[in-house]
């Protein structure tokens, strides 16, 4: 299981998805509980 900050999500996104396609849990964490969204 990896938990990461949203910042961590955009410079290792790759890595990550290489990660959670290999079965991995991913939680990113979310100060204030608000929402993500990213342009990608």
């Amino acid at each position: 299981m990896l938990a990461v900050k949203r910042m961590d999500v955009r410079e290792n996104f790759k890595a990550l998805c290489d990660k959670v396609f290999q079965g991995e849990t991913l939680i990113i964490s979310r100060p204030k509980n608000e929402n993500c969204s990213y342009d990608i």
